[in-house]
């Protein structure tokens, strides 16, 4: 797990200074290039609105800077397949829940690379953003509110999602085939569904981030090989952490907490994984914990209405209060 832990990290670094190079050329003010009306870009450089527009506005050209200047796209953000270096930032994207909000449509042929999305605000998408084939994708300081969808992406590679709140969506952040992926410090409330899906995932990590009330899913669904989840919450989902699928491997859970869930850890069928430091909290369910091929050390089991699934291994949980070792799991 450190090993890819470090791959992840090189890359997000490599991604990151390609896009801040082509933020620092383009320091220039807005007034210098100027959009007063939907349009489509088809040269580098930097762009910034002067008032709210309606319509869509296409990206279509490399090195691209769109500054929102603090108004509002009553439409969409489009940016067009083989782009690379595009920085949107700093504005309002609505548009009825007729589109989606930023979509980004790269290839197989022709994938769209390195993409900043910084403090943006959409509401009343059908999804927030969305991302194909994409290679480099950072997204932080974003709200989205009431969309269908909040983030999806979808066979990409690093990307980072960070200080980012979603709310009142089926899904907060889907990730379908998408491997070198952080998502750090992100908060989601009020899903109808799996608040954080992660499908056929590769190398990525969920750090200090929280889920709060699904009524039909899971706070965070792991589905893949080598994910990390630490410092987590999860409060009022079916599940607060889920990993069914028997195909999961190196999945580790680490410091996060569940509580008031259906099931609180369920890794009923995961391959290998390393469960550690958790604390289950008031669920119906603490650990479901079926799966022989995961190991369980120093988690907490509390007032749950049955604090483990399986007698003995792989939980083998001893009372608090005649633990003597740290790797031991306790009940209370």
């Amino acid at each position: 797990m450190a090993n890819a832990l470090g791959i992840i990290e090189q890359t997000i670094e490599s991604k990151l200074c390609l896009i801040e190079d082509t933020v620092s050329q383009f320091d220039i003010p807005c007034a210098l290039a100027s959009i007063a009306n939907a349009t489509s870009i088809s040269l580098k450089g930097p762009y910034c609105l002067t008032h709210s527009i309606n319509g869509t506005i296409t990206i279509n050209a490399d090195d691209v800077y769109l500054d929102l200047n603090g108004y509002r796209v009553n439409g969409n953000i489009v940016i067009q397949p083989g782009q690379k270096n595009i920085v949107i930032r700093n504005g309002f994207i609505s548009n009825g829940k007729s589109d989606t909000g930023i979509c980004i449509e790269g290839t197989v042929m022709a994938t769209i690379e390195n993409v900043l999305i910084e403090n943006i605000a959409l509401d009343a998408c059908t999804t927030g953003i969305s991302a194909l084939e994409t290679v480099g994708l950072t997204i932080q300081s974003v709200h989205i509110d009431d969309c269908s969808m909040g983030i999806t992406a979808t066979d990409s590679s690093g990307i980072v999602i960070s200080n980012t709140s979603i709310q009142n969506q089926e899904n907060a952040i889907v990730l379908n085939t998408c491997s070198d992926v952080a998502i750090d410090a992100c908060t989601a409330s009020m899903i109808t569904n799996d608040i954080f899906s992660i499908t056929d995932g590769a190398c990525i990590i969920l750090n200090q981030c929280q889920a709060y009330m699904s009524t039909s899913g899971n706070g965070f669904s792991l589905e893949g090989n080598r994910i990390s989840c630490q410092n987590c919450i999860a409060l009022h989902c079916v599940s607060g952490f889920s990993s069914i699928n028997t195909g999961v491997r190196g999945l580790n859970i680490s410091n996060s907490l569940a509580q008031n869930n259906t099931i609180g850890f369920d890794m009923v069928n995961t391959k290998t994984g390393v469960i550690k430091e958790n604390v289950a909290l008031n669920n119906t369910v603490g650990f479901s914990d079926a799966s022989t091929g995961v190991v369980y050390l120093a988690n907490s089991a509390i007032g749950n209405g049955m604090n483990y699934s399986t007698a003995g291994i792989p939980f083998s949980p001893v009372s608090a209060l005649t633990a003597t070792s740290y790797w031991q799991n306790i009940t209370g």
